[in-house]
């Protein structure tokens, strides 16, 4: 999880790739979703 929240974090400091955020978001819930499951 915290591996997982390192990802977010550095995905919040990149302002320059914001149109790229949301392909990262669905990539992290995904892979969230699958470490719980």
């Amino acid at each position: 999880a915290q591996a997982l929240r390192r990802v977010v974090e550095k995905i919040n400091l990149m302002p320059r790739k914001l149109h790229n955020w949301k392909s990262a978001y669905e990539i992290h819930y995904g892979a969230s979703v699958a470490l719980i499951t």
